[in-house]
């Protein structure tokens, strides 16, 4: 019975390891405008904001996890209203300071945007809305 319980301590240790995946590498690669599974119904700026602080983790090279909730790869496969759902979950969580991660942040603090890149994306959240 001992040996079940440390077997099973030592397997929720694991997952919660493996939970806190390593970040991946710098994404430096400007999204594909020219591919169907890009962001080309995002206006450039808004995308310059992205590319700096979100695809690292939310495109298709980026953390699994990340990616379940939002891959910039697949934008333009989104509808319409899922788009403007995602953009209005960006805001809010940018507005809020809960992304880019903190620990990302701390390692990358160039990453983070401004208020007014925050307030941008907002405004372009807003305009999604029908």
């Amino acid at each position: 019975m001992k040996t079940i319980s440390i077997l099973g301590i030592a397997a929720a240790i694991m997952i919660l390891g493996a939970s806190f995946v390593i970040m991946p590498a710098k994404n430096t690669a400007a999204p594909d405008k020219g591919s169907p599974a890009s962001m080309s119904s995002i206006p450039d700026s808004i995308q310059k904001i992205f590319q700096k602080a979100c695809l690292d983790c939310h495109a298709d090279n980026g953390n699994g996890m990340a990616r379940s909730h939002l891959n910039f790869s697949g934008w333009d496969n989104y509808s319409a209203e899922k788009q403007a759902g995602k953009a209005e979950a960006i805001c809010k969580v940018l507005s809020k300071g809960n992304m880019p991660p903190k620990h990302f942040k701390q390692e990358n603090p160039e990453v983070i945007p401004t208020a007014q890149q925050v307030d941008a994306i907002c405004k372009w959240a807003q305009t999604l809305k029908k």
